[in-house]
């Protein structure tokens, strides 16, 4: 939701910004790509058509997946490393991420 996430609905698209779920839109349908390149210049037409196609590839959740995914092989990654006020800030993020809601 917009509260959660602190960004209005779509505003990356808007602002012409290609987020992971578009980004996965786009390695599957050549219009997504196509306004991923000019930046999603075509306006409400290209954002309506991005959002059609991640929402029947279901992108969201696969980006979801991999974030998690990332962040819980970043998290085993900092065991090894010593407490310092780095790693926990380290930690933080990663566990903001895994503790998201959307």
């Amino acid at each position: 939701t917009e509260s959660t996430m602190g960004k209005p609905k779509l505003g990356d698209l808007k602002e012409g910004i290609a987020t992971l779920p578009i980004l996965l839109a786009g390695q599957k349908d050549k219009q997504v790509d196509d306004a991923i390149r000019r930046k999603f210049s075509g306006g409400d037409d290209d954002i309506r058509l991005c959002v059609e196609s991640m929402e029947a590839q279901n992108t969201v959740t696969a980006a979801l997946m991999m974030a998690d995914d990332l962040c819980r092989k970043a998290m085993t990654s900092l065991e090894p490393l010593p407490p310092s006020e780095a790693k926990s800030a380290l930690e933080k993020a990663a566990g903001v991420v895994l503790n998201r809601q959307l």
